[in-house]
């Protein structure tokens, strides 16, 4: 497998206080890394650093060989999906919610797969009819579920993950775990400290 993304020397400071040092690393295309450390270690940091959601971050990250700069980031951004922590607050039905990010610029060229949507929340351990609920009246443990198939739906070729199921009950980490680690081609980069992920041929990246 060839290098798809490569970071060099990534530093972030924050508040006057280093929170990533000099991190380097290399992710091969199809290759399943899964973020290490203690709490406190900059974690979710360097997976929003990846994104260049972090202005203050200093370093080089390349794709595919090629240094990212300032001018493609929107370019580079529209390879990945990412997922955080916390499900996003919407108002109305999921599939309003799931149909969401196909109305952005980013995204008008896509087109909703349905089949592949209903083979997520199969796979997720949701019912077809959630489609009409009201996103709010949904479990925590739901909308979580909801949003990793938002992100999952328009099949980018980096899925960026910050902590997805630690929310969620044990059968529902083992589904997600098993939809996201499934699909050879996807380039994954999780933080996670549910065992599931461990193992399962994963890169451990240890800050």
């Amino acid at each position: 497998m060839s290098v798809f993304l490569e970071v060099r020397n990534l530093c972030v400071d924050k508040s006057g206080k280093r929170i990533l040092d000099n991190i380097s690393l290399a992710v091969r295309t199809g290759e399943k890394v899964l973020v290490r450390g203690a709490s406190g270690a900059g974690k979710s940091t360097l997976l929003k650093a990846l994104l260049f959601f972090e202005p203050g971050a200093r370093g080089e990250i390349l794709l595919q060989g090629k240094s990212v700069s300032r001018a493609s980031v929107r370019a580079y951004r529209s390879r990945f999906s990412y997922v955080g922590q916390r499900p996003p607050i919407y108002s109305g039905t999921v599939r309003e919610c799931l149909d969401l990010p196909f109305s952005f610029a980013a995204n008008r060229g896509l087109a909703v797969d349905e089949t592949l949507r209903a083979g997520y929340l199969d796979r997720f351990g949701l019912q077809q009819g959630v489609l009409e609920q009201q996103y709010a009246s949904l479990s925590g443990g739901q909308q979580q579920r909801i949003a990793i198939i938002q992100a999952l739906q328009l099949n980018r070729p980096v899925a960026v993950l910050d902590e997805i199921t630690s929310s969620l009950d044990p059968d529902n980490v083992d589904r997600v775990v098993r939809a996201v680690l499934d699909d050879a081609d996807r380039t994954v980069i999780t933080v996670s400290h549910d065992r599931e992920w461990q193992g399962q041929g994963m890169t451990e990246y240890v800050l």
